[in-house]
C-alpha cells in the first residue's frame, strides 16, 4: 500500500494487472485521489477494478 496525492496514472494500472495475471489473481485497485481517464478505461477494458476509496470520519 502507498499514498499519493495526484491521480494513479495508467503505467501503475498496468503494473498491477501483470502483477496479479502472473500471481493468478484478480486485480482491484483502491485509490483515494482516482485515476486518469486513460488509466480508468484502460482497467475497465482488462479487467481490473479501479475503486475509489473514501475515509470518513
Amino acid at each position: 500500500m502507498k499514498f499519493q496525492a495526484a491521480k494513479v496514472p495508467l503505467r501503475e494500472v498496468q503494473r498491477l494487472s501483470g502483477i496479479a495475471h502472473a500471481e493468478g489473481k484478480d486485480a482491484i485497485f483502491f485509490s483515494v485521489s482516482g485515476y486518469t481517464a486513460q488509466a480508468k478505461s484502460w482497467g475497465d477494458q482488462h479487467g481490473v477494478r479501479c475503486l475509489k476509496y473514501r475515509a470518513r470520519g
